[in-house]
C-alpha cells in the first residue's frame, strides 16, 4: 500500500498524499517501516534505496505525508521508538467542547462535557479526558435522551470505571450522585431521569464530591 501512494505520489508531484494511521503507537513501527524509517525524513525524501526482498529501487516523494493518531491515555505511547519520534511532529488534539453544542432535555450538553472532563483532569489526570466523539452520533451532537442514556451507560461509564480501576471511591468524586453509595456502582435510571440527573449533577461545580 504504502509502495503504491509512493508511486502515485512521483507520477503527481503537484498533489499532496496522505496516509493515516490510526493508533499509530500500537504497531511495532521500526519493523513495519524497516530501512525505509529513514526515508520519512524530509532530507532524505527522494532519496533511493534498494529493497532487500524485490531488489527494487525505493524511494519517499517530499509530497507525501504521514498522520499518526493516538490516544494519550494509553499507555503503549510510552513504547513509541525514540527513532519513530524523532521523524514526527506532535500535535495536541484536546476535548472540543463546541463540537457538542446543544441541549437534550433540560441538560446542555457541552456544559456537560466540560464539566466531566474538568473532574475527570481534577481527579484522574488531563490525558484521560473523554473525546468528544462519545456524545455524537453521525457527526452531529447526540440530541435524544435514548441517545444520552446510551452513550453514557455504555461508552462512558465503562471507560470511566476501567480508568478507576476498581476503586468505587474514585468512580463516585468524577460522578458524583450517580453512582450508588452502597454498591460503587452507576445508577441505572431512565433516559428521561438520566438527562435531569446530568443537568442536576454537573451544572453547580466542577470537581465534584469530596475534592
Amino acid at each position: 500500500m504504502f509502495h503504491s501512494l509512493c508511486k502515485r505520489a512521483a507520477g503527481h508531484p503537484d498533489q499532496t498524499f496522505l496516509l493515516i494511521i490510526d493508533e499509530i503507537n500500537r504497531g511495532d513501527l521500526p519493523r513495519i517501516f524497516g530501512e525505509l524509517i529513514t526515508l520519512l525524513e524530509l532530507d532524505k525524501r527522494n532519496l533511493s534505496v534498494d529493497l532487500p526482498v524485490s531488489k527494487r529501487s525505493f524511494s519517499v516523494p517530499p509530497n507525501v505525508r504521514i498522520i499518526g493518531t493516538m490516544n494519550t491515555a494509553d499507555r503503549s505511547i510510552s513504547h513509541l521508538d525514540a527513532a519513530v519520534r524523532r521523524r514526527f511532529a506532535f500535535l495536541s488534539v484536546g476535548p472540543d467542547p463546541d463540537a457538542v453544542s446543544g441541549t437534550v432535555g433540560p441538560l446542555d450538553l457541552a456544559a456537560f462535557f466540560e464539566s466531566l472532563n474538568s473532574r475527570i483532569a481534577h481527579h484522574l489526570d488531563a490525558d484521560h479526558q473523554i473525546g468528544h466523539a462519545y456524545l455524537m452520533r453521525d457527526g452531529e451532537p447526540i440530541a435524544t435522551e435514548e441517545d444520552l442514556a446510551a452513550a453514557f451507560h455504555h461508552e462512558v461509564v465503562p471507560l470511566l470505571e476501567d480508568y478507576c480501576l476498581g476503586r468505587a471511591d474514585l468512580l463516585h468524586r468524577v460522578l458524583g450522585g450517580l453512582v450508588d453509595q452502597d454498591t460503587g456502582r452507576p445508577v441505572l435510571m431512565s433516559p428521561q431521569d438520566l438527562a435531569d440527573a446530568l443537568a442536576t449533577e454537573f451544572t453547580s461545580d466542577t470537581t465534584g464530591p469530596d475534592a
